[in-house]
């Protein structure tokens, strides 16, 4: 997987895992099968960062010039990857949300 669609798709699964655990936790306190609490919504992000935590490890993203794994070379204000062997850098454009 190139480091652009990697990033990419590493944002969609971060987005739709913290946003679907957050639903669900809420969902089930408000069902009464979970009881409310005010630590609910980070146990809920806990438990959304299971599923960033499996990608993160099971996709990475490849240089096109190689086949070596890229690694973060720059993260602010823009992402930017370097191949762990020749060197090649990826832009990818996309600015880092911190």
């Amino acid at each position: 997987m190139d480091a652009v669609t990697f990033v990419k798709r590493l944002r969609w699964v971060a987005t739709a895992s913290w946003l679907g655990a957050l639903a669900a936790a809420l969902g089930l306190a408000r069902a009464g099968v979970v009881p409310s609490s005010p630590a609910l919504p980070f146990l809920a992000l806990a438990a959304g960062s299971v599923p960033i935590a499996l990608f993160w490890m099971r996709a990475a993203p490849t240089c096109k010039a190689c086949g070596a794994r890229m690694r973060v070379s720059s993260a602010f204000p823009r992402i930017v990857y370097r191949c762990t062997r020749c060197g090649a850098e990826v832009h990818t454009g996309i600015h880092s949300d911190f």
